[in-house]
């Protein structure tokens, strides 16, 4: 991933993460999101220019690094870096909102799968790639305060006839 600010020991001596890589229709990156995700102005490749829309306003994507359980590369790296942007942004954006979530979270499941590639429109001479986005929250966290945090006033009338019934109420 590129850095934002200075780079730590860690970016410097791990050489990085690797990243999804969409050549074939089917290919697939899974896994659990391990950091918050990183919003960046998108580059071209490979000469790494920063990326303007035809207004002057910046093109940006989401970086979401996941643990997809299987090496990615000879160190046995586990985690897989997603830059999500384009059709795959629009697609992540479809099913945040079909699961109600507002964005990605760390702890989330995250599935991308090239599906296919639009007919080129426009000036556009390369088609562009069609992806689908899985996505499933992270499990609310269960804590001791959480777990009993419920009052008498939050059961039900049965409820509160069965702790009665047990003295307890």
């Amino acid at each position: 991933m590129d850095y934002q600010g200075t780079p730590t020991q860690e970016d410097l001596l791990g050489g990085g993460t690797p990243w999804a890589k969409f050549v074939i229709v089917g290919d697939r990156a899974s896994g659990i999101i391990v950091s918050e995700p990183v919003i960046r102005q998108q580059t071209s490749y490979p000469d790494g220019v920063p990326m303007h829309w035809p207004d002057g306003k910046p093109k940006y994507e989401i970086i979401a690094t996941l643990d997809t359980g299987q090496s990615q590369d000879e160190h046995g790296n586990t985690h897989l870096d997603v830059y999500i942007k384009g059709k795959m942004l629009q697609a992540l954006r479809m099913e945040l909102r079909n699961k109600r979530a507002a964005k990605l979270h760390i702890g989330g499941r995250l599935v991308v799968t090239y599906v296919g590639d639009e007919k080129p429109s426009g000036r556009a001479v390369f088609a562009a790639k069609v992806y689908t986005v899985e996505y499933f929250p992270p499990a609310p966290e269960v804590t001791q305060e959480t777990m009993f945090s419920a009052t008498v006033d939050d059961l039900t009338a049965e409820q509160r006839a069965v702790l009665r019934t047990a003295g307890l109420a």
